[in-house]
């Protein structure tokens, strides 16, 4: 999947950021063909051990261990810039418990109605508990 989506590219990567199911010699060997000075933001596996300089290209995967054990695995988080996506990860699963794992219409025009009710569907529940801001002059 990772060699399909990267050789869709013009450009070179700058930036990969992936969950732990990404995290091997393959996929960060790929990423850094797609762009040789992209920054890499794969949670290592819990049991996940330092390559060392055998291995250059997962210099960046050892640093990231070698952070996890000094600081934890939530700070490496904050400071990798790895929360973004992890809020993308969970808005889809939410959109998917809501809609489902597929569409179920068969022509690509029903399917867009049906994705863009669907996308409605969180505004239009969690608006009743929304406050409503109102701005004031300043004194």
């Amino acid at each position: 999947m990772v060699p399909d989506l990267l050789g869709q590219l013009a450009a070179p990567v700058q930036r990969f950021s992936a969950d732990r199911a990404y995290d091997d010699r393959p996929v960060h060997t790929r990423v850094l063909a797609a762009g040789p000075a992209a920054k890499i933001v794969i949670s290592p596996i819990r049991t996940a051990k330092v390559a060392g300089p055998s291995e250059p290209t997962l210099t960046q995967r050892d640093a990231a261990i070698e952070s996890i054990a000094q600081d934890g695995r939530r700070q490496w988080k904050k400071t990798a810039g790895s929360h973004p996506s992890a809020r993308a990860e969970n808005c889809f699963s939410g959109f998917k418990r809501i809609i489902g794992r597929k569409l179920r219409a068969r022509c690509a025009e029903a399917q867009n109605i049906a994705a863009k009710v669907a996308a409605g569907v969180p505004d239009r529940m969690s608006a009743p508990g929304r406050p409503e801001s109102v701005a004031t002059p300043a004194a």
